[in-house]
């Protein structure tokens, strides 16, 4: 496992996944098995192969529920499928992950710092699902408890950054702006180059867009890019800032440059097997790029695709 695990870190992904299947294949304990199998559902994950990360966690869930059902163990392994299916867009099969090792969390280990993630995960479903008053509900439960075990640390911030995803789906900019500034305060004092401090800067940039200061808002972009790309050049997040940039150049009335950012996106979304909504989302935004420059064709074909894959959702 050792060695599967430096791979890893140099990102040679089917080095690390060739390593510890050879570590399954001399282990025998169930919770070595998992640990093993949870070990490469992280690795593909980062890869990133949605599908064999999610085929890794149900292995190592089920060595551990063949220890014991209902533990903390077996809550952490549907912890990481609930992020798997939240990074696949299938939001109703993240809740009841989350929803099931929430219950398991709260019977073994109650008002503890898993629990408060567990319940920052279920906040940000919840307003994805607009169910906002919800989501308010279960973050400010987990920043509670986060207040008092971490007061100040980076699980802390989270929790504001959960809130400001609130305010900003009701609409409440000034709202969001602050958690979100607290929230990064926090991340830039303790882990200024983390994926953290990235997607804190990627929040202000929308709030940046929304109000129309585009300069403010690209800049605040390129920033969370440069370091999501360091980190992982072909991950989800990636996707995400690139379409994000792709609709400020759009703003800003440079077509060319926005369909460069959504080709980009769109690529690695297909190619992770990412949230669908999302590839369809930039599948749209390319028409609107491209129904600019006058190619009308093009841009009928790709609204088309576009629903097409609203469609199979």
């Amino acid at each position: 496992k050792a060695i599967g695990d430096a791979w890893g870190r140099a990102k040679r992904w089917e080095e690390a996944q060739a390593a510890y299947e050879a570590a399954k294949r001399r282990a025998r304990l169930p919770n070595v098995l998992a640990a093993i199998a949870t070990a490469q559902g992280i690795a593909a994950s980062e890869q990133p192969d949605l599908a064999r990360a999610e085929a890794a966690f149900r292995e190592a869930l089920a060595h551990r529920e063949s220890v014991e059902r209902d533990s903390l163990a077996v809550a952490a392994s549907l912890h990481e499928l609930g992020s798997v299916s939240y990074t696949r867009g299938d939001l109703a099969a993240a809740t009841a992950s989350f929803g099931k090792a929430l219950a398991i969390r709260e019977q073994r280990a109650p008002e503890s710092l898993v629990v408060a993630d567990t319940l920052g995960w279920l906040g940000a479903l919840a307003n994805a699902l607009d169910s906002h008053d919800e989501a308010e509900r279960l973050c400010k439960r987990s920043l509670v408890i986060r207040d008092r075990l971490v007061p100040a640390a980076l699980r802390f911030a989270q929790s504001l950054t959960c809130l400001g995803g609130v305010a900003w789906a009701r609409g409440d900019l000034p709202t969001a702006e602050g958690w979100w500034e607290r929230a990064l305060e926090i991340q830039l004092r303790l882990a200024p180059d983390s994926r953290t401090v990235s997607w804190s800067l990627n929040n202000l940039g929308l709030l940046a867009t929304q109000r129309g200061d585009h300069a403010t808002a690209e800049d605040l972009l390129r920033r969370s890019l440069a370091i999501k790309e360091t980190l992982n050049a072909r991950s989800h997040e990636v996707s995400v800032v690139l379409n994000n940039l792709g609709n400020v150049a759009y703003c800003r009335g440079y077509p060319e440059v926005a369909e460069h950012f959504y080709r980009r996106s769109l690529e690695i979304s297909q190619a992770g097997g990412f949230d669908g909504r999302e590839q369809a989302f930039a599948l749209h935004n390319l028409a609107n790029t491209v129904r600019a420059t006058g190619d009308l064709m093009k841009a009928e074909a790709l609204q088309t695709q576009s629903l097409a894959v609203l469609e199979r959702r």
